[in-house]
Parts: structure tokens; sequence; C-alpha cells
């Protein structure tokens, strides 16, 4: 959250971290550590500092300071292969990456001259409003590269059912249908599908996803990763959704009906709460 320009209705924030830990706690249940500076990145860091109860301030003009002896894994951005080439140069600590001569560090492209920018305590991530949704998708890597027709139809059907209900949740239809895979070699290829009609019906979505799985996929080479999304989303109308006029509209309303059901009891009751039978069966398996 941003405070900028707050110091006359909020002066101290750390009583108003203070007052949010404690709102978590009574109405959640649950704790929830803070971390407060002067930018993103290092208010970031600061709550992951004393986890699972923790309120970290870290002063204006403080930030490199604060930084300086936390490992590299500690910076927002460097993942595990990031890390371990830093390691091979030698670098161990956020306060040595943003010791590394500016000539060196260049060469990397904006991506390390950014993570510089960072360990140094320099913001270069600002708030922003959220963009305008364009597209609802899913995808999985797989712990083993698999032919098994069952097991990836299986995950697509998980993985539609996470898209349509985000679908739903949002009060977004969508009018083209896309499924991506992944080979084991890490080419890959995807196909999309254009409806007549814009859905966000959980079925319609997946039907269409094995259609296209089908014409992706010859099953001889083992997959990696399979994911599903929508897009092109249709104009909703002071925020009800647009009426399609196709036929077998009755039997479209009814199975929408019972999809929104079905999100209820998962929001209700958890999301294993209900389940497709070709998920129950993918769970027995693992």
């Amino acid at each position: 959250m941003d405070f900028s320009g707050t110091e006359i209705i909020y002066p101290v924030l750390a009583d108003v971290a203070k007052k949010i830990k404690k709102d978590v706690k009574n109405e959640v249940g649950i704790t929830a550590s803070i971390g407060i500076a002067a930018t993103k990145v290092v208010a970031k860091i600061a709550s992951d500092f004393q986890k699972p109860d923790g309120l970290t301030y870290v002063p204006k003009g403080k930030e490199r300071e604060f930084l300086s002896s936390l490992p590299i894994v500690d910076l927002p951005g460097i993942g595990r292969k990031m890390e371990e080439y830093f390691h091979q140069l030698g670098v161990k600590t956020i306060g040595e990456i943003s010791r590394i001569p500016y000539e060196k560090i260049n060469v990397l492209g904006k991506f390390a001259t950014h993570l510089q920018e960072a360990a140094s305590g320099v913001d270069n991530i600002w708030f922003t409003s959220r963009s305008e949704v364009k597209s609802v998708s899913h995808s999985e890597t797989f712990a083993i590269n698999s032919s098994d027709l069952k097991f990836i139809l299986a995950m697509l059907q998980k993985l539609a059912e996470r898209v349509g209900e985000r679908m739903r949740e949002g009060g977004y239809n969508g009018r083209c249908v896309y499924v991506t895979i992944r080979y084991f070699d890490f080419r890959t290829v995807s196909r999309q599908r254009v409806l007549f009609y814009p859905t966000n019906i959980t079925r319609e979505i997946y039907e269409i996803g094995e259609t296209l799985l089908e014409e992706l996929w010859d099953r001889r080479v083992p997959l990696r990763l399979v994911g599903i999304g929508i897009s092109h989303f249709a104009p909703t109308t002071q925020g009800l959704e647009p009426k399609q006029l196709v036929l077998f509209e009755s039997q479209r309303e009814k199975r929408l009906e019972l999809e929104k059901r079905i999100d209820y009891l998962r929001e209700r009751f958890g999301g294993s709460a209900i389940v497709p039978a070709t998920l129950v069966f993918r769970r027995r398996r693992e």
C-alpha cells in the first residue's frame, strides 16, 4: 500500500501497521508480517524479514544498510539459476550486487541493472492501477514428462476448471479459447479457436481445449507442460453478462447456473469440495 502524502492523516506508519496486523488476526485468524520502507522493493524484503509475525521498519536513507548483509535470494527477481550465476561470480549478498562495477552489470542487460538498482535501495517498481484483464489462462509443468493421454486430459480439465471459475468470478466472457503445449525438449506450440459467441462455461472451455489438444499433439512426443486460456472478452453493460442468441440457449443457461453453484460450494467448503471424476482418478494415481 502506498501511503505517500498521508503524513497528516497517518503520522506514524508503524501504528497503522500494528492496527492492520491486529485486524487481520482478529478477523481472519492468521498472523501477518509487514514491512515499511520508502521504496516498494525494500518494503517487500522487509515484510519477509521477521516472519511469521513481524513488523520491520526501514527508515528512508537506510535502505542500503538494511539490504547489505542479506542473501541475494531475498531480492525479488533472483531465482535459483540467477542465484547460482551470482555465486559463481563470488557474489552472495545483496550488498555485493550493489557494488558490482556498472560496466560488468550493464552487459547482462536491463534486468540485471534493475536488480542492481534494487540492491542499492533505489526503487524501479512503482504503484500503478491494475490494467484491464484481456485474458485468463492457467498452465502446469509436469513433474515427469508424460505421453499418458488420460493424465494430460485430466490436467487440462483441472486447468479449465480454474479458468472457468476465474472467468465467472470476474464477470468475464470470452470468444477465443487457446491451448499451449510444451514438449520435453522445450519446444512450445499453441492453437486457438474463435467461437461465434462468448462463454465462461467450464465445460465448453474444456471441450474446445480437448479438440485443440488433439489437433496439436500426435501423442508420440512426451509433453512437459499443458495450458489453456480464453481471451477476446465480450463487452459487458452495467455489470451484466452479455446474452448470447444461440441454439440450445436454455441448456447453456442451466449449465452456467450449475457451475455458479459449484463455484459457491468450492468457495465455502474448499476447492476439493466438488471435483470432476477424472480429477478424482488422477489424485488416486498420485
